[in-house]
């Protein structure tokens, strides 16, 4: 990667996420190699105190009741229990403001670097702004060993990056065989993969599936509305976030309207920042440089 010009890494993974094809870049950024993931390693390489308070999801808890996942506690309480072999759970959302792409990659953020920063001047910023729209961009997860994430979509026609810091993840990506610009189709898809054990034989003759591995230091990229599920088969942290892309807009609106048509079923996460950032995407159109693909090639 350091080899190729910034973009030219940027012109080919914005055409590649625009034509809903994920993209995996090996080996980018630190790898603490022997250390082993602790409370203590979080505060020291990343500032995530073993005191802050964390929602934690369990395995457990998820069986008995699909609604009531998650239960309060302390990040060094999750760490005492993984070791535990009667616990599998995680934390699905450490805010990690600081954290951002890799700096290769960081203008793919066209939500940030072309919609807020281009428009400030023209639509200076007069009203309440959810900060949500700047704090998305970095996040962090950590699981126990064993934990699966069922299929889902990530809410609010967001693109997603995610980067493994320790351990493994394998995430598992699906795609309709055809009839890929039929919403109605990608709507069943999506519902029928929340109960693949009843839809097995009908998934296998609809979707095409690839289970991407994800070692420390590996960064995933994915378009809007990519149904995915992840297995994490030893304890993990990794860093990602989301954001916006002109050329991937066709892809966001599918994604919103799997939002409005199941979202309760589809995914595991809501966003309250996108209206705004759209706006002033769109706000900034006729700011654009001409090298700034639009959805569709336009």
């Amino acid at each position: 990667m350091k080899d190729l010009p910034t973009h030219d890494i940027l012109d080919s993974i914005s055409e590649s996420l625009s034509q809903n094809k994920p993209v995996v870049i090996r080996g980018i950024g630190n790898h603490y190699v022997g250390e082993e993931l602790t409370a203590e390693f979080l505060d020291k390489y990343y500032a995530i105190s073993p005191n802050r308070a964390v929602w934690v999801h369990d395995v457990k808890a998820r069986a008995m009741d699909h609604t009531r996942v998650t239960q309060a506690g302390l990040l060094k309480d999750f760490f005492k229990s993984m070791k535990d072999p009667g616990a599998i759970q995680c934390v699905l959302d450490i805010p990690l403001a600081q954290a951002s792409l890799p700096d290769a990659l960081k203008n793919l953020d066209h939500g940030l670097v072309h919609g807020w920063n281009h428009t400030t001047y023209d639509v200076p910023i007069s009203s309440k702004v959810h900060p949500e729209n700047f704090t998305v961009k970095g996040w962090a997860i950590l699981h126990h060993a064993g934990f699966l994430t069922y299929p889902h979509h990530d809410a609010e026609g967001s693109l997603t990056w995610a980067r493994m810091e320790v351990g493994v993840k394998f995430w598992v990506v699906f795609w309709p065989k055809d009839r890929h610009d039929d919403r109605k189709h990608l709507q069943e898809i999506a519902i029928r993969l929340g109960n693949f054990t009843e839809n097995e034989d009908w998934i296998r003759a609809h979707c095409d599936v690839e289970v991407i591995t994800l070692y420390p230091g590996d960064v995933l990229i994915m378009p809007p509305a990519q149904v995915h599920a992840v297995y994490t088969p030893v304890a993990s942290f990794a860093t990602g976030g989301h954001f916006y892309h002109y050329g991937c807009m066709h892809l966001t609106e599918i994604s919103r309207y799997l939002d409005v048509s199941s979202g309760d079923c589809l995914t595991n996460q809501m966003l309250h920042n996108a209206l705004e950032t759209f706006r002033r995407m769109m706000i900034g159109i006729p700011r654009l440089s001409p090298r700034i693909r639009m959805s569709g090639g336009l």
